[in-house]
């Protein structure tokens, strides 16, 4: 089921009234990419800063974004295959 709900001062609040069997309960929350403010890698003083793009690919693929180009074809089979299901969902 999904529910909206909106992210104030830490606490999540639903829009609509929701009774839960318990009272703990694990949840899998959405957040749009524009709204989140990541840390660098090399933190400064001015605090926290947006990552860019190419650094969140990196720490998504570690290792593999070192392939050589003979096995690329395959790896970038599998991500698109990832990100498929990870942003269109089960096929």
């Amino acid at each position: 089921m999904q529910i909206e709900a909106i992210y104030e001062h830490g606490l999540l609040r639903f829009t609509t009234p929701v009774k839960l069997r318990r009272d703990t309960v694990a949840l899998l929350v959405e957040i749009p990419e524009n709204e989140l403010v990541l840390p660098s890698k090399a933190s400064d003083e001015t605090g926290p800063s947006v990552v860019k793009t190419r650094d969140r690919l990196n720490a998504i693929l570690g290792h593999w974004r070192y392939v050589d180009a003979s096995g690329c074809l395959n790896y970038k089979a599998i991500w698109h295959a990832h990100l498929e299901d990870k942003y269109i969902g089960s096929r």
